[in-house]
């Protein structure tokens, strides 16, 4: 914590303190500044000119739910790319879930209308519904939520060799995107593009992801703050856990590989996700200007929700504690219901406050438990109640 403390997101860069909310907006802009250049690559503009289109309508999930298939379109800059939203049959507007997915819409949910694209992921196209589970559509359906996802791959090839022409076409005069702000910059067009349907809640969107598409729903809700809240379940280095790591857990173990992912271990892996300033403070990450307990300030007052899983110690969830603590006195300080947590919750158990920390038993995953807990965590937020079928 105390490589942590040294950033403090509430003093800028000049050394003065932020003393209002209206001084914490300018900070808020200098950091995302500071973690563009060193981080994530630059912020590809605000989505300008979205609208759905090509869209199709179905029945689903035995009567209760309504598909829609669409092409998300954005005028500047220039995009195109599938979204898959699946709402209750019951009039809205409806609290939703947006996230990204890894292997292709066609795989959250097991139904024939659903279009299987050209892209897939690198490693082999999974078939239809085979990620269900990881999904839990139905599950939120029957509690009253719309479920939106977009394919990353639909995007952004998720290969370093390949990646490369999609980042061009999102490129500004600063320089390209890695990878995750592309992402993150898909996530805001979508959320943008749904507030078109009458069956969606604008005001009650949710950015959810797992893995590197927590990372990305973590920058997602930094950048674009009409999204309601974010869930970030085990989103690791890059994501919610520092980049500054606490030296046990980077000594390497038996085989090799360290407690925790390091900055080195992931730029050197996947370089495409990231600016390359981020590969060049691999070993001086006490040199960097920013770490991510200022990524979760960014999100601040509105609900976070930082997922963890016992096993998962890779993604570092001891880290991800260390963040939150960081980053709740900024939520504190522009009036959000953060009480002093201290101890890390028990397996099962999940903290009081609009910045919250979930643990449970298990490893690097998503199941339909996690969804369920998601939920309740979201029914208890201001607008995040669905309302009753009707």
């Amino acid at each position: 914590m105390s490589s942590l403390a040294d950033l403090d997101p509430l003093t800028g860069t000049d050394g003065r303190p932020v003393p209002d909310a209206t001084a914490w907006d300018r900070r808020r802009h200098e950091l995302r500044r500071l973690f563009e250049a060193h981080v994530y690559g630059p912020w590809p503009g605000d989505p300008r000119g979205v609208e759905l289109v090509s869209v199709t309508e179905t029945s689903a999930l035995d009567g209760t739910a309504r598909l829609v298939e669409a092409q998300v379109r954005v005028d500047s800059p220039a995009a195109t790319f599938p979204l898959l939203l699946v709402t209750p049959a019951a009039p809205g507007p409806h609290p939703c879930f947006l996230g990204l997915n890894f292997h292709g819409n066609h795989t959250v949910l097991d139904h024939p209308a659903v279009t299987v694209h050209d892209r897939y992921a690198v490693d082999g196209a999974a078939g239809r519904g085979d990620h269900r589970d990881s999904w839990d559509v139905a599950g939120s359906v029957a509690a009253g939520y719309a479920v939106a996802t977009v394919f990353c791959g639909d995007v952004v090839q998720d290969h370093p060799d390949l990646a490369g022409p999609d980042l061009d076409a999102l490129a500004t005069p600063a320089g390209r995107p890695g990878a995750l702000m592309a992402w993150a910059w898909a996530l805001s067009a979508a959320r943008a593009a749904l507030s078109s349907r009458p069956e969606v809640d604008p005001s009650a969107v949710t950015v959810v992801g797992h893995s590197r598409m927590g990372k990305a729903a973590l920058v997602a809700s930094g950048w674009d703050d009409r999204f309601a809240a974010v869930v970030a379940t085990q989103s690791g280095t890059g994501g919610a856990s520092p980049s500054r790591k606490a030296p046990e857990r980077c000594v390497p173990g038996p085989d090799g590989r360290p407690e925790a992912e390091t900055v080195k271990m992931i730029t050197r892996r996947f370089p495409h996700w990231f600016a390359p300033a981020f590969a060049g403070h691999a070993d001086r990450t006490d040199e960097l200007p920013v770490d991510q307990h200022q990524l979760l300030a960014l999100s601040a007052p509105r609900p976070t929700l930082l997922w963890n899983g016992t096993e998962d110690l890779w993604a570092d969830p001891a880290g991800t504690w260390d963040c939150l603590q960081a980053a709740a006195p900024v939520f504190r300080f522009l009036g959000a219901d953060q009480p002093e947590v201290v101890d890390v919750p028990e397996p099962g158990q999940t903290t009081p406050g609009t910045l919250a920390y979930g643990l449970r038993p298990g490893g690097h995953s998503v199941t339909r438990e996690d969804w369920a807990a998601w939920r309740r965590w979201c029914a208890c937020r201001p607008g995040g109640e669905p309302q009753a079928p009707r």
